[in-house]
């Protein structure tokens, strides 16, 4: 039994939190058309979005394309809550959609791509992640770039 019937909810239930807390792709998917009641409940929806097509991204490419399309849309939307995340946390958190959406763009070759995501994270100061630093994310993929351009 639910604690609050369907058709009276708080003034602060936010569809969205519930969404992203729940995990479920689906209902993560379907609520990126609600607005969410809460400032950072958009953040996290497309944080967990981006970080499950992520962890599915060789299955498919299906879940590749959508993990590309919704890590660009967070990255875009992200200078709306990097005040508030560092409120809360006293510093920006590392936030893997920087380091998620570089490693999808250089799986397809798009290193100066990658480059400038990783270029963005530096700018705004998103602490480097288990991927190592954005630096040396920068140098593998110019490195990597210059190989493919030498070869035979």
């Amino acid at each position: 039994m639910s604690l609050f019937n369907k058709s009276k909810r708080p003034d602060d239930y936010d569809p969205v939190e519930e969404a992203w807390k729940s995990q479920d792709l689906k209902k993560m998917l379907k609520a990126l058309k609600w607005k969410a009641k809460k400032p950072l409940s958009r953040h996290f929806l497309l944080l967990y979005i981006v970080q499950h097509t992520f962890t599915k991204r060789k299955e498919s490419k299906k879940m590749a394309q959508l993990c590309d399309e919704m890590a660009q849309i967070h990255l875009s939307e992200l200078n709306q809550y990097t005040p508030l995340l560092q409120e809360l946390f006293g510093q920006l958190p590392n936030i893997q959609t920087h380091h998620y959406l570089a490693t999808i763009l250089s799986e397809s070759h798009h290193y100066d791509d990658a480059i400038q995501v990783c270029l963005q994270a530096l700018a705004i100061g998103i602490p480097p992640g288990k991927g190592g630093s954005y630096k040396d994310r920068i140098k593998i993929f110019e490195t990597t770039k210059q190989k493919l351009i030498h070869q035979p």
